[in-house]
């Protein structure tokens, strides 16, 4: 083999574009061409065997190397037996955590010669000059290799590497300009101080790596050469410093903070535990310019997280984390975990309420994965619960528990993302609810009566969020009747749970019956959630018998567009008006659009109720509104409130002077609440590559909503605005969370294409004109 013949390092890429940088792969890029050795990278980002291997074989590679994440074995196993059976000589090697922390199980795969079990670089260097001066490759330090009909052999380790700074810059070109500058990230240490049973790092612990295990750092100053390195390659906007535990030597974080701020002074965000964050290296970490600190909380039950994950945290320093971060102005990022052996539903619910009580500013959710090795993944394997693989551990779990069944956890996480997260609705700065009136006290026990029309019971975890929200912006739970149609599991779960909500069956409910919770309940505000068509008229009915005490407020929160609001157009929230002098709010126009029309709504009408008690006002509240921007045709306000009420619009918090200015503020609400459901490792695309797309890039871009990819049927463009436009049928090579439709005129037709292609998928698509009321709209 000539020696110019590069070195090929495989990674898979199952996962969006900005994860595709591997710190284990640019260290070993970076050490074998500092030693004049070539280096290509080929990106397996679809199951497709044959073309890949033809892809590297191209290259007429020296030696090709794998690194695995055990949820890729499958896809890894299968291109390695492709390569094998087109080129049988090429030398193929292993490397990566998941081999080191349970190397047996990859001795079954006959395609590879060697198992890399130490750290990489060295092994890449001694296999490459081997190969070239034709030397055996079977007795290299640190590697398990498979003789030709012989037994395996297991060669010594090397020492770990305790100068990180002598193995040299890592090379991040190989992954390309467009997918670095979309994630310019960093590893400035290796290993890990903790013994967390779910992780890599306890499985080399007990399989006699601990020095690999143990954190290693670069020096400060080599650190900073990296990023000062990279800058001059690719212009930074914002860095990730991905260190397990950016956090765990606190003098060397004073060090490098201390210079970062004086040198580089670039926004950037690190992850850390919450036991070594303190107020000092918060405020540190703000000063350097720090904005989003990562810290996993994990399981909020405390048996889980204590006893089956060995993180023996309280949840009061879990808690006093994210305080500190929110007090040093950080923006705290709650890491979560669904679907753990002996986890039920309930249990999860107290991940659920530990994060209502930290009040992370963003959350992510991962399906647990049982990786083997790992003390956690082993004994699930022993007891027969894995069932299956899969390649991201944001999709269904490969676990069959019976404490946990997969409709449970697809409920547990839709309950976690969308319903009841009441950081958000209490917190969260884009929710456009202020709670500041929670520190007046409240008069009396402000009891809210919430009904749920009957076509709706789904809007439950709604109900749920709004109501955590009020009690932990206030300190204390607040009594809530709530009408349901029927009483399902979900609404017994939380009556158990929580004994201030009382669920009452709506369907099962007449009038006098309903009238008599409510007054015999005491509730103080009668809050109906939906059209106005379901609930108003019994609203009114209530209202008409003079039984319900003064301040009774009918209200459904949606903004709508107003066509006059004075001499120019603006928003307008529920009109307010009067019976016999209570001040009621009744409902606007309520347009269905897609799932997100709900959200917050019962947050914002808690919101609305408690702010207009606490200021012991007979002035209605003025509040905003979390739900997305919709718009409506205003003349159904007289439709719906009658002549016999005064209409008196409510000011909008930030005026829209035109339509194309809401319209802008529509999508950037539809979009974000779509991907606060989402995990922040997902991206999402736009379908159709024309003048409406061009136009909501640039609304999306300005807002830092930037989508992955576009995807269009027939491409007359490669890119708009540095955004691929690839053909639809390429759908299949991206992991996205949502595809939103991007044309106000052919919308229907586009919804009605798209569908097949996504029905085999765990995707959703987003039809933002479906229910608007005509189009097309002005945009400029």
């Amino acid at each position: 083999m000539p020696s110019s013949s590069p070195v090929i390092l495989v990674t898979f890429a199952f996962i969006p574009e900005h994860n595709r940088v591997h710190h284990g792969l640019a260290a070993i890029s970076g050490y074998l061409k500092a030693r004049d050795i070539p280096v290509e990278l080929v990106v397996v980002d679809r199951d497709d065997p044959p073309h890949f291997a033809r892809q590297i074989l191209a290259h007429n590679p020296l030696w090709a190397g794998f690194t695995v994440i055990y949820n890729y074995w499958n896809a890894i196993n299968a291109l390695a037996a492709e390569l094998k059976r087109q080129a049988p000589g090429l030398p193929l090697i292993l490397g990566g955590k998941g081999v080191i922390s349970a190397p047996d199980l990859f001795l079954l795969a006959p395609a590879f010669e060697l198992l890399c079990l130490f750290e990489g670089e060295r092994v890449a260097h001694e296999l490459t000059a081997r190969l070239r001066e034709r030397q055996p490759i079977d007795t290299i330090p640190g590697t398990w290799a498979r003789q030709h009909r012989g037994p395996i052999v297991k060669n010594a380790g090397q020492p770990a590497e305790e100068d990180l700074d002598a193995l040299g810059m890592p090379d991040y070109t190989i992954f390309g300009e467009t997918v670095f500058k979309a994630y310019q990230c960093f590893a400035f240490s290796r290993g890990c101080p903790y013994d967390c049973s779910y992780c890599a790092n306890a499985a080399i612990r007990r399989l006699g790596g601990a020095a690999l295990a143990r954190v290693r750092r670069k020096s400060v100053a080599h650190a900073l050469e990296e990023i000062r390195h990279v800058s001059r390659l690719y212009r930074a906007d914002f860095l990730a410093f991905d260190d397990e535990t950016f956090l765990a030597d606190k003098a060397w974080t004073r060090d490098f903070l201390e210079q970062y701020r004086r040198t580089v002074r670039l926004p950037f965000h690190c992850q850390t535990r919450p036991e070594t964050l303190t107020a000092e290296m918060a405020h540190r970490l703000a000063d350097a310019g720090c904005r989003a600190l990562n810290i996993g909380i994990e399981s909020g039950n405390d048996r889980i997280r204590s006893k089956l994950l060995n993180r023996k945290l309280s949840r009061k320093k879990i808690c006093d984390a994210f305080t500190l971060a929110h007090q040093a102005g950080l923006q705290p990022v709650s890491f979560n975990i669904l679907g753990l052996p002996s986890e039920t539903f309930d249990a999860f619910l107290d991940t659920i309420d530990l994060n209502a009580e930290a009040r992370p500013a963003n959350t992510q959710l991962s399906t647990f994965y049982p990786y083997p090795g790992t003390p956690l993944g082993d004994e699930c394997r022993k007891q027969g619960w894995v069932r299956g693989d899969n390649v991201s551990f944001m999709q269904d779990s490969v676990l069959n528990l019976d404490t946990f069944p997969p409709d449970d956890m697809r409920k547990a996480r839709w309950w976690f993302n969308v319903g009841t997260l009441s950081w958000y609705a209490a917190n969260h700065p884009s929710s456009g609810l202020d709670w500041s009136h929670a520190n007046r006290p409240l008069p009396g026990p402000a009891r809210i009566c919430l009904c749920i029309p009957a076509a709706s019971a789904d809007l439950l975890p709604w109900v749920a969020r709004g109501v955590m929200a009020a009690a932990h912006a206030f300190g204390r739970p607040i009594p809530c009747i709530v009408l349901l149609p029927g009483i399902p599991e979900d609404a017994k779960l939380l009556a158990r749970r929580y004994p201030h909500l009382t669920f009452l069956d709506r369907q099962q409910t007449s009038r006098e019956a309903l009238l008599s919770a409510v007054t015999a309940g005491g509730a103080d505000f009668l809050c109906p959630i939906g059209p106005y068509e379901w609930i108003g008229p019994d609203a009114e009915w209530i209202l008409e018998q003079q039984q319900v005490p003064a301040g009774a407020v009918v209200h459904a929160p949606e903004i709508v567009y107003a066509e006059k609001s004075g001499d120019r157009p603006g928003l307008q929230a529920s009109p307010v008006g009067s019976i016999d002098d209570r001040p009621t709010l009744f409902p606007v126009a309520l347009l269905k659009n897609i799932e997100l029309t709900a959200l917050d709504s019962a947050a914002a009408m808690i919101h609305a109720c408690l702010a207009w008690a606490s200021k012991g006002s007979a002035r209605p509240p003025r509040f905003t509104l979390a739900t997305p921007l919709l718009f409506g045709d205003t003349s159904l306000m007289s439709k719906q409130t009658g002549s016999d009420f005064r209409v008196t619009p409510i000011e909008p918090t930030v005026p829209l002077s035109s339509e194309a200015e809401l319209l802008e503020a529509y999508f950037e609400q539809l979009v974000r609440a779509a991907r606060a459901e989402s995990s922040p490792f997902e991206g999402f695309a736009l379908y159709g590559a024309g003048k409406h797309t061009r136009w909501l890039v640039g609304v999306l871009s300005r807002r830092d909503l930037k989508p992955t990819v576009i995807f269009d049927d027939q491409p007359q463009q490669t890119h708009v605005d540095e955004i691929p436009v690839v053909p639809t049928a390429d759908l299949d090579r991206y992991t996205l969370s949502f595809i939103l439709i991007s044309s106000d005129s052919a919308h229907n037709a586009m919804a009605a294409k798209l569908a097949p292609l996504v029905r085999s998928r765990a995707l959703r698509v987003i039809n933002p004109y479906e229910h608007l009321h005509h189009a097309p709209y002005a945009k400029s």
